[in-house]
């Protein structure tokens, strides 16, 4: 499959959950555009200490099977295709945690 191929599989709503140690909470990804290897889209953080509840994806781009992106707010998040679920990690600053996420029937 082309990385192309790969990217596009990205794109819908997916919900699952974020966390870091014992703490965490919901988490949704919703990618609205692919475009080559570039995504465009934005996340939903909930039950957080600061973040804003959602922020928008930038340098959003799937390389080797594996889509990296940052926030606005410094967040980078890893994710990448763990049977039908992507799975991957955030982090920023010192803070780091993990990303579960299914894909939204509709």
């Amino acid at each position: 499959m082309s990385e192309k191929e790969t990217a596009l599989k990205f794109q819908g709503k997916w919900n699952g959950k974020w966390a870091i140690n014992d703490y965490g909470g919901d988490f949704v990804l919703v990618i609205t555009e692919v475009k080559g290897c570039k995504v465009s889209g934005e996340a939903f953080w909930y039950n957080t200490a600061s973040l804003t509840p959602n922020e928008p994806l930038l340098k959003a781009v799937v390389t080797d099977g594996v889509l990296n992106a940052e926030h606005p707010s410094g967040v980078k998040i890893r994710l990448e295709f763990q049977g039908d679920q992507l799975v991957g990690t955030w982090k920023i600053s010192r803070y780091k945690g993990t990303l579960q996420v299914a894909r939204e029937n509709t």
